[in-house]
């Protein structure tokens, strides 16, 4: 496409003592000489050089007027006396004449000549000529503003003006053209864009411009006005502070950060430049999928669509069924694709009225096709913390929770079949003595006892990582490390990234129920069922709770109660009141039977369907390696 190159002259510095020629007509330079020495010349750079001077150049310069013809060898004069590259700067110069001579742009003659007035009463700018008049040609020819081994910027369209700054150096305009950088075998483009390039500095100053994602798969669904940016020419990216994005997804602009950068990729699905980060406002997308919502920032890599945190709060997925939100995730970073959305650090709800099943740092995925919703557990950092339930009371270390959106069954389960570590359940006021002494390691003082001591002597219950290792003399990051511990234990919440912490009130009751002040409970069950992926189902509805592969589990140890569910079976309900069938140890008494009901508040047995009862006896005279008297069952069994 033709370049509309219109030359206008902002300034007009003129020089007494120093100019291209003396107030006086100087002395007629010879033509026909200067045109055979600049053949022999360039003959030294290449044959065919000499050829372009000879059959080219000197046949359209000698037809030029003399005013003209004594300019440009007056100019050749200086670039010579500066010592300028003959094969670069001269040679670069004579194209460029040429080519406005051939074109017959006087104007523009004039306004580049102006331009280099500069060069003339600044002798040390002796590089910057060079560079400015290497690719005149290429600048009038076809509006290339600058070219390195990274990159090359054209402007295509649109108008250029050869102007001079205050200080008379040189600038060139730019008025609504496309500006094009081409770099790694392929290209990007800025159109409707205005702005000023410096060609001392290599940098370009616009004023406006504007982005469409074109060439990828969200060609069509974003626009942004750039306002304004700075774009050093010597690379092939730059951003937009102050950037407005549009889109045909929700009303309302966005404000933000503009990213461009040259990308070889020839599939669309994968490009993932040009970029747009929000800084401010949040946008709401319904139906993002069937029945999943989203709240927040955003980001746009090129194909690729990620939320994001704004107005300083995090991004939220909500996923509803029958208008009820069921699944809430907050998180810094979502990231949507044609077959779902996921993000990798997630706080999760899963939501049961006024009550909750949370973790804070999660990931989560929803996979559109299977219609799919699963949070699965990190394997470290503050990830590896359980899942806390405020309806059944209890925290889980499953690895995956599952929901099939369209369904009511939520099913806790392990991430393979290869796995067969056992998933413990435990009452949020189980207390373990041997858990908590192993926390000890090696260490004279337990960390928990070092931990509750800084928060009595500081007066806090909230502080950084720094606060508790300068208590502590220890490194920041061993403090970190000990702080992420006792996360994963459920003792305080800790954030990796602020490196804030605030504890928790199990810190102070495992303290004073390992010091006998207080009442506790064991009600703990692990899960591992042989031949199943699954450790236990919820329904959406009546919200039971139902555990498989549960073997013999304590209830209680003042009165050593054992509980043995029939088939690894137990329902549970909220507040940890569960229900099954199987077997009952009570110190010497064992009792089978069905529907039993355990109630947490009273912590009471209720026995409604008993089958048999199976009664010990002591042996006489034989005592077991602890001296206390052997047991026997006795032969007759009550039904």
């Amino acid at each position: 496409m033709k370049i509309e190159l219109r030359l206008c002259a902002l300034f007009w510095i003129g020089f007494s003592a120093v100019a291209w020629a003396q107030e006086e007509a100087p002395e007629p330079k010879d033509v026909p000489t200067f045109l055979k020495e600049m053949e022999r010349k360039a003959g030294e750079v290449s044959s065919s050089e000499a050829k372009w001077v000879r059959k080219t150049f000197a046949p359209s310069f000698g037809e030029e007027g003399e005013g003209r013809q004594q300019e440009l060898i007056a100019t050749v004069r200086f670039l010579e006396e500066q010592r300028s590259r003959f094969s670069t700067a001269i040679l670069g110069y004579l194209r460029g004449a040429h080519w406005l001579v051939t074109h017959q742009e006087g104007n523009r003659w004039n306004d580049w000549h102006r331009q280099l007035d500069h060069f003339k009463t600044n002798p040390k700018a002796r590089k910057d000529a060079e560079a400015y008049l290497t690719h005149a040609e290429a600048l009038f020819s076809s509006g290339m503003l600058r070219t390195s081994p990274a990159a090359t910027w054209h402007v295509r369209s649109g108008s250029l003006d050869l102007t001079v700054d205050s200080e008379g150096k040189p600038l060139i305009g730019c008025n609504d053209g496309m500006l094009v950088c081409l770099s790694k075998g392929d290209s990007t483009r800025v159109m409707n864009v205005s702005g000023t390039y410096n060609p001392l500095t290599g940098r370009f100053y616009g004023r406006n411009g504007s982005l469409n994602w074109e060439r990828t798969t969200n060609s069509e669904t974003f626009d942004v006005e750039l306002g304004t940016f700075e774009i050093r020419m010597k690379g092939s990216s730059f951003s937009a502070d102050s950037a407005r994005l549009t889109s045909t997804l929700f009303d309302q602009p966005l404000r933000g950060r503009a990213t461009v950068k040259v990308q070889k990729e020839r599939k669309e699905s994968k490009r993932t430049y040009p970029r747009f980060e929000s800084n401010s406002g949040r946008i709401q997308l319904q139906n993002i999928f069937e029945n999943v919502h989203y709240d927040g920032g955003l980001q746009v890599r090129g194909s690729q669509l990620a939320g994001m945190g704004s107005d300083g709060r995090p991004a939220q997925l909500s996923i509803f069924q029958d208008d009820t939100m069921v699944v809430r995730c907050l998180s810094n970073e979502v990231l949507f694709a044609t077959d779902g959305v996921s993000a990798t650090h997630a706080v999760f709800s899963l939501i049961l009225g006024e009550d909750s099943i949370t973790h804070p740092d999660i990931k989560v995925n929803y996979l559109d096709k299977q219609k799919v919703f699963r949070a699965t557990r990190q394997e470290d950092g503050v990830g590896m913390q359980p899942f806390v339930d405020s309806y059944h009371a209890l925290e889980f270390e499953v690895e995956v929770v599952e929901w099939p959106i369209q369904g009511s069954i939520v099913e806790f389960r392990r991430l393979t079949s290869g796995r067969q570590e056992p998933a413990p359940f435990r009452s949020l006021d189980s207390f373990v003595r041997g858990n908590y002494d192993a926390m000890r390691g090696m260490d004279n003082i337990h960390p928990l006892s070092r931990l509750s001591g800084y928060v009595k002597s500081s007066g806090v219950g909230f502080f950084h990582s720094d606060e508790f290792a300068d208590h502590l003399d220890l490194p920041e990051e061993q403090a970190r490390l000990m702080l992420i511990r006792m996360t994963n234990a459920g003792y305080v919440d800790f954030n990796t990234a602020s490196r804030e912490c605030q504890v928790k009130p199990r810190l102070q009751r495992h303290i004073d129920a390992r010091a006998g002040k207080i009442d506790y409970d064991v009600v703990a069950f692990n899960s591992n069922p042989r031949n199943s992926v699954t450790n236990a189902t919820m329904s959406l509805g009546n919200r039971r709770l139902l555990l498989r592969g549960i073997g013999r589990f304590k209830l209680s140890e003042a009165q050593d109660v054992n509980i043995i569910p029939e088939k690894g079976l137990l329902s549970i309900g909220r507040n940890r009141n569960f229900e099954f069938d199987g077997t009952i140890q009570a110190g010497k008494f064992e009792l089978e039977g069905t529907d039993f009901e355990f109630d947490y508040e009273a912590f009471k047995l209720e026995v409604k369907r008993a089958e048999s009862l199976r009664i010990q006896a002591e042996v006489d005279g034989e005592f077991d390696q602890r001296g206390n008297p052997k047991l026997r069952w006795v032969k007759s069994v009550i039904e």
